[in-house]
């Protein structure tokens, strides 16, 4: 079991097992909220960077976050995708229009849409790469992405901490995803695939 599907669960059964509900009916529930929560801070960035754009682009986030997911629907990328996108859409604005503790907020919640899914981390560079270049020095020192760096690094302690089997585990399931990305014409030669 991954670190990521065994600490994101609980919340939702223990709430299941408080109320009496069923443990996924109360999961969905938890990830609507979280599209929700994702949709109003976009809505909330949005509104403050680009007032005449606000209906496009919350109409467009909420369809990313809801009904394009389809068979998605709380998997754990389209966990990392309401947790990060807020942050994706702070990269794009000034530092002072939106207030610290929103920031900090938004970069908390990024943290562990990152940690969850670490390829995601390249997408994390890309944000920081395009801040940096208009930001230059208070770059780093933003509150959303100092908050990010911590709960990512919390998180990988804590993995490394309680669950030291996933680097190992981790590293045999890329062996064979890696298998898995080759080009057709390799994966044909493969002798397993004889």
């Amino acid at each position: 079991m991954r670190a990521s599907s065994r600490w994101g669960c609980p919340p939702s059964v223990a709430v299941a097992n408080l109320i009496g509900w069923p443990a996924t009916a109360v999961f969905k529930a938890f990830v609507i909220a979280a599209s929700a929560a994702s949709v109003f801070a976009v809505r909330a960035i949005v509104r403050r960077a680009w007032p005449g754009r606000e209906f496009l682009l919350t109409t467009s986030v909420t369809f990313l976050v809801l009904p394009f997911v389809k068979s998605d629907f709380g998997q754990r990328e389209h966990l990392a995708v309401l947790l990060t996108i807020p942050y994706a859409t702070l990269g794009a604005v000034r530092s002072d229009l939106v207030n610290s503790r929103f920031r900090a907020l938004v970069g908390i919640a990024a943290g562990l849409g990152f940690a969850i899914k670490p390829h995601f981390l390249l997408a994390w560079v890309a944000v920081e790469c395009v801040v940096f270049a208009f930001e230059r020095g208070r770059a780093f020192r933003r509150p959303e992405f100092v908050a990010a760096t911590g709960v990512f690094i919390a998180y990988a302690g804590a993995v490394a901490l309680f669950s030291p089997d996933y680097f190992e585990i981790a590293g045999q399931v890329r062996q064979v995803y890696g298998g898995l990305n080759s080009p057709a014409a390799v994966l044909v030669r493969l002798r397993e695939a004889l």
